[in-house]
């Protein structure tokens, strides 16, 4: 509810001073991660085109899920005159433009990220709609032990902030079951080659 009333006002004061809201945007729409920015840069414009009673525009750049491709659209778009930066996705992309956006006092609406950074009371200029990911790890433990019953369970992340983030929260959440991951494995941000870790988890004891 904060969210979407947070947003209905900001469309209501960028409504007062000009009769289009543009949304800058960097996100993945190439790369490995690429479907995921597509998806949601067309959700968002698919919604915008059938209930907004003011036009929003995406101005949308690819950052191939890079911090320094993110950092460079982001100053670009400062440059470009927007403040409103919104479909952000991924921690350590977003990590990499938020003290950026605290400085030039630009608000980030929706970032596609759990991360805990964006969810402090410092964070007064981010609107968040995911789950954090401490309540998504949580969530996952209670289903893989509550209901599936599993006992031996490994962790698989990306080797980035994202993946120490969530690593993080996921062993604090198996934690109050009394176990503890039977191996944690890390692969590169956007590599496609994952027979290494296939072949690690196929010898693996779980």
């Amino acid at each position: 509810m904060r969210i979407v009333f947070a947003f209905v006002l900001l469309c209501l004061f960028a409504n007062s001073v000009k009769a289009e809201i543009v949304l800058a945007v960097s996100n993945a729409t190439t790369g490995p991660a690429g479907e995921l920015g597509k998806d949601l840069n067309r959700g968002a414009e698919l919604y915008f085109s059938e209930h907004a009673t003011t036009p929003i525009r995406l101005d949308k750049k690819d950052d191939g899920y890079e911090p320094s491709l993110a950092m460079q659209n982001t100053i670009e778009h400062v440059n470009n005159g927007h403040q409103l930066l919104f479909n952000y996705v991924g921690t350590p992309t977003t990590k990499s433009i938020i003290n950026f956006a605290y400085a030039k006092d630009l608000t980030l609406i929706t970032p596609y990220t759990g991360a805990e950074f964006l969810r402090t009371p410092s964070a007064s200029h981010v609107f968040n709609l995911r789950a954090s990911y401490r309540q998504e790890a949580q969530l996952q433990a209670k289903y893989f032990v509550e209901t599936l019953k599993l006992n031996k369970i490994a962790i698989v992340i990306q080797a980035d902030d994202f993946g120490l983030a969530f690593e993080k929260h996921f062993v604090n959440a198996l934690s109050n079951y009394g176990l503890k991951p039977k191996f944690i494995s890390r692969f590169q941000r956007n590599t496609s080659d994952m027979s290494k870790l296939a072949a690690k988890v196929n010898s693996a004891d779980i």
